[in-house]
């Protein structure tokens, strides 16, 4: 090898290294004050627990109306088809039990909206140990965290053609900086939790 040829001292050059490209593409992807961006699959679990959990609160619901119908066809009766039909026995059971269905849910609801106002977190993400933040760092109030990144996306997937935007949302994960729509709408990032 020549002395023109010769590699800078400290400098080696991969002959079979991909071309290098815009400097932001060979940065690490990182999130915003040192906090690194959380990982698809922790994203993906903590929502896969937060469904578990609210699914888990219908259980009441569920229970009552098998108890009713069972008790129903022990009797021998139709199941009631409407307002008029009139059923014999106690149901105080049934009814407590479709109200917990019904009451858990919304509590469970309210809860995690609450947890997202004031941590960024929701026990799902509490439990993979991420949270949201702002994309500046910043921690994230009601209206970002919950109307911004919740509602708005819900909303537009009640109307027609709606759930296209919803399966957009989801996919856009994919991206090199790991925002779904909700965050590019909130203007927050999934990021992991510092041990304090």
């Amino acid at each position: 090898m020549s002395a023109s040829e010769q590699e800078p001292p400290g400098i080696s050059i991969n002959p079979y290294a991909p071309p290098l490209g815009d400097s932001d593409a060979l940065m690490p992807l990182s999130g915003v004050d040192g906090m690194a961006m959380a990982d698809r699959g922790d994203r993906l679990l903590a929502r896969i627990i937060d469904g578990a959990i609210f699914l888990a609160t219908f259980v009441p619901l569920i229970l009552a109306a098998v108890l009713k119908m069972a008790e129903l066809q022990i009797a021998g009766k139709p199941i009631p088809a409407g307002e008029g039909s009139q059923c014999e026995g106690s149901q105080i059971g049934f009814i407590i039990l479709a109200s917990l269905g019904v009451l858990l849910p919304m509590a469970l609801i309210g809860y995690q909206w609450y947890l997202l106002a004031t941590t960024g977190q929701t026990i799902g993400k509490r439990a993979m140990k991420i949270k949201i933040v702002r994309s500046s760092g910043a921690p994230v109030d009601f209206g970002r965290a919950v109307a911004l990144r919740n509602w708005v996306v819900a909303a537009i997937g009640l109307v027609p053609g709606g759930s296209l935007v919803q399966l957009v949302d989801a996919l856009l994960i994919l991206r090199e900086s790991q925002q779904c729509l909700h965050d590019n709408i909130a203007d927050t990032k999934v990021v992991k939790k510092p041990l304090v």
